[in-house]
């Protein structure tokens, strides 16, 4: 078996963007006989404490309630829940090493553990002014990720010689930056996965600032590093191909999307049970607080017009922006049809858009969220849901008209309800529509394996 040694600081248990990504493409590597070796975030204790609870209960108990009866979003952490093949930091099927100081979660608050494994910071309201939230600041502080990382990193290509490839994921720049250095030094072909460019979050895009201008540097030092270069969409390519006009080429970047696997849904497919209330699950990304205050008072001003609604249906939030919504649930008066979990891992999220009608992303009007799909939407296609979205243009528009999702403009935000309506009535008359087959096919992340497969053999062919 051929060996990859893995550098990401986005990795479960942390549920930073690039965290489902990075584990799909190791696991999908191993399945093409590859032995990943992941080195990754810091490790998480007292996660398996934490209860996915929900805040709030909608009108209509079966709402939020199974076939059994029972609550499906009081759960252990990490158990398996009916059938679902659930990872706890300590499973995974190939060997994962944690580098950096440990978390811990014990005794938290479920808000802040929810902030703490995503990497955000504990004051959110800087981050959802400005509408970019979820993503790793591109210079975050490493708390000493990145001597750990070499460390184990040169422990184990001295352990492993044959390990014949390096990936590295970034942004945050410190996997980039250390992969580069291993690869020199011991000289291995490495794969650089470029999710964004590193220059999108606050003081970081503003041109002669310090932290701007080391990013730019270490940006240049990457993309010109003769390395392969892959990224989870065309619309990013393209922004690399255009910010760096004439300097690189268009064969230099390889596009590897994302994609959800289709034994992952399989084990959890026995969640849904139709009932009588429609449920909605949303996944809320990189909203401004006027943005999210406006979609939830569309959605209110719907049940106020169509009074019949009120317990007819239960809207369930996740993403990185759930613990922004509380008290704008409750000011907007949705606090009996919204249902508010707690999900401390990637598999509380799945499970949570499994058990929907209609799986629908919101999105701020923000320029980089033209580019931006959050993962777990992809997981949601692939179970075949009805699809919604409240976007800008962009890929995320794209998919949704290409999948038969419907879809609202993020500047048109104040038509949320009357769409929920139309799908409502759809609904009552048992004709909502799944995606699209094709698309459905499509964004297996084994499709996108084939791409990544090709580029390692072209590193590894002989000179």
């Amino acid at each position: 078996m051929k060996k990859i040694l893995f550098l990401t600081r986005n990795f479960p248990p942390m549920m930073t963007e690039g965290s489902t990504r990075a584990y799909q493409l190791a696991r999908q590597l191993q399945r093409n006989d590859w032995e990943p070796f992941v080195i990754g975030p810091p490790a998480v204790s007292g996660l398996n404490e934490l209860k996915v609870k929900v805040k709030g209960r909608a009108k209509g108990a079966q709402s939020a309630l199974n076939a059994s009866g029972e609550d499906p979003f009081v759960m252990q952490e990490g158990e398996d829940n009916s059938g679902a093949s659930a990872l706890s930091e300590e499973h995974f099927p190939f060997p994962v090493y944690h580098a950096g100081e440990p978390l811990s979660l014990k005794g938290v608050s479920q808000k802040k553990a929810f902030r703490v494994i995503r990497g955000m910071p504990q004051n959110s309201f800087s981050a959802i002014k400005r509408g970019v939230g979820g993503l790793f600041s591109a210079d975050a502080s490493d708390n000493g990720w990145e001597e750990s990382a070499r460390s184990l990193a040169e422990q184990l290509l001295a352990e492993h010689p044959d390990i014949e490839i390096i990936y590295a994921q970034g942004p945050p720049v410190t996997p980039h930056v250390l992969g580069l250095e291993l690869s020199g030094k011991y000289n291995k072909p490495l794969i650089l996965d470029c999710l964004e460019p590193y220059d999108i979050e606050g003081g970081e895009s503003v041109p002669g600032m310090p932290v701007h201008q080391r990013l730019k540097k270490l940006e240049d030092q990457v993309l010109y590093s003769g390395q392969a270069l892959i990224m989870p969409s065309r619309a990013m390519k393209v922004l690399f191909l255009k910010k760096y006009f004439g300097r690189l080429a268009y064969d230099d970047i390889s596009i590897v999307e994302n994609g959800y696997d289709p034994g992952e849904i399989e084990a959890i497919s026995g969640l849904y049970q139709a009932g009588s209330v429609m449920r909605w699950t949303f996944i809320l990304e990189r909203l401004t607080r006027k943005e999210i205050a406006g979609f939830l008072g569309s959605i209110a001003a719907l049940l106020e017009r169509q009074e019949g609604l009120r317990g007819a249906l239960s809207f369930a939030f996740i993403g990185s922006q759930r613990s922004d919504v509380d008290d704008l649930v409750r000011k907007s008066g949705l606090g009996d049809s919204a249902l508010l979990p707690w999900c401390h891992s990637r598999q509380a999220e799945l499970d949570v858009c499994m058990m929907a009608d209609v799986c629908g992303v919101v999105l701020g009007q923000n320029e980089m969220n033209e580019r931006y799909v959050p993962e777990r939407f992809y997981d949601a296609i692939g179970m075949k849901k009805t699809l919604f979205g409240v976007v800008p243009e962009g890929v995320v528009h794209q998919i949704l008209s290409s999948a038969g999702g419907r879809v609202v403009p993020v500047k048109n935000i104040a038509e949320t309800g009357d769409a929920i309506l139309d799908l409502v009535s759809t609904w009552q008359a048992g004709q909502l529509q799944p995606a699209d087959d094709d698309v459905v096919a499509a964004y297996k992340i084994s499709e996108a394996m084939k791409i990544l497969i090709r580029e390692i053999g072209y590193r590894l062919l002989p000179e």
